[in-house]
């Protein structure tokens, strides 16, 4: 079997653990083409041997068995940007219509969007071309819950596998915070001033502050090298930087023997959640805010544009008394993203 896999695949930690969640559920049964522009973007997988690079120029699309575009933020308004990716998504949605093959999207949330055209073209192409849709907040399902191959389910990095993790012993002294870059100058520049307060307040309590990035491409070093050279020397051997480079479980390693850490990426909080680690979270993107509602978290969250206005000793504070507790079945839940693939994939195989 062969299954087209449209991704955002630039070397981003989230995206990335979705394709490793489902390339680890069929490990035998199917070979996978990416969509993307280089090998190297496809460096987190080197040692899966049936996860291909998709090439226009010697692949049809009428070759494949099915197509699943997996991913969260992928129905963004961005400008014009929705009309493009609209447009990419036709270019194989309209040859597997054709020929009666499933297209799956799954681990996705809408938006947002203040635009009725791109919701309206959405809501069409989600009813007559998508075989199953999958979104990862109510809010995104409430919109289209009128499409009967809509479904909710909480996102697909609760079910990842974490056993080898388990006994990496935390290291209470150890406060993690999660960095990346805002287009808008005033927002980044608090957000670095606000990050650096908190890293020297930490520093004073004999904290050791390890800095997460997730995607260099979006600019998360660019943040990064502010707060290094605001700290300055004084600071350079007391704190650590960690960007994610493709290596997935050593990344997820380090991140795991945190005790504390200040969320920021959509999926430092959920591993934040998965690994049990104490976390207060800064919400830079609905998506963010909608799952902790969708969650009832009764906890406090700051707003990145009211960054600037955080207390640092209570932050620090509120994360190391952070208790929130996930449902029990969220695991099996998020799995359930897959209902309809392994339905396929079964049918297939008989």
């Amino acid at each position: 079997m062969r299954i087209l896999v449209d991704a955002y695949v630039e070397k981003n930690l989230g995206d990335d653990l979705f394709l490793k969640i489902l390339f680890d559920r069929y490990p035998s049964q199917v070979e996978w083409f990416v969509t993307c522009d280089s090998e190297d973007e496809l460096k987190a997988f080197d040692t899966y041997i049936n996860v291909k690079r998709f090439n226009k120029k010697t692949h049809k699309y009428k070759d494949f068995d099915g197509v699943i575009n997996i991913g969260g933020s992928i129905f963004m308004q961005s400008g014009n940007w929705w009309i493009r990716q609209l447009f990419n998504r036709l270019t194989y949605a309209i040859p597997m219509k054709l020929r009666s093959k499933p297209l799956f999207i799954i681990g996705c949330n809408y938006g947002p969007s203040t635009n009725q055209v791109m919701d309206r073209l959405n809501h069409f192409f989600m009813k007559f071309f998508a075989t199953d849709i999958s979104f990862r907040d109510k809010e995104s399902y409430d919109m289209f819950r009128d499409i009967k191959q809509v479904r909710y389910n909480p996102d697909i990095v609760y079910g990842l596998e974490t056993e080898k993790f388990a006994n990496i012993k935390k290291n209470s002294k150890k406060f993690g915070i999660c960095i990346m870059s805002f287009s808008d100058k005033r927002v980044n520049n608090d957000f670095v001033d606000k990050v650096v307060e908190i890293t020297k307040k930490l520093c004073e309590g004999n904290y050791e502050v390890e800095f997460y990035s997730f995607c260099e491409k979006q600019n998360d070093m660019y943040t990064y090298n502010k707060i290094k050279e605001i700290l300055g020397k004084e600071y350079k051997n007391r704190i650590k930087h960690y960007m994610y480079d493709g290596d997935l479980t050593g990344y997820l390693e380090k991140f795991s023997c945190l005790d504390n850490i200040i969320t920021l990426r959509f999926h430092s909080l959920i591993l934040a959640q998965i690994f049990d680690v104490k976390y207060y979270p800064i919400v830079y993107s609905k998506k963010t805010s909608n799952i902790l509602h969708d969650q009832n978290y009764a906890g406090e969250y700051t707003e990145i544009e009211n960054v600037r206005n955080l207390n640092v000793e209570d932050i620090i504070s509120q994360v190391k008394q952070s208790n929130h507790c996930l449902n029990s079945n969220i695991k099996s839940e998020a799995v359930n993203h897959f209902a309809e693939i392994d339905k396929f994939i079964g049918k297939i195989n008989q």
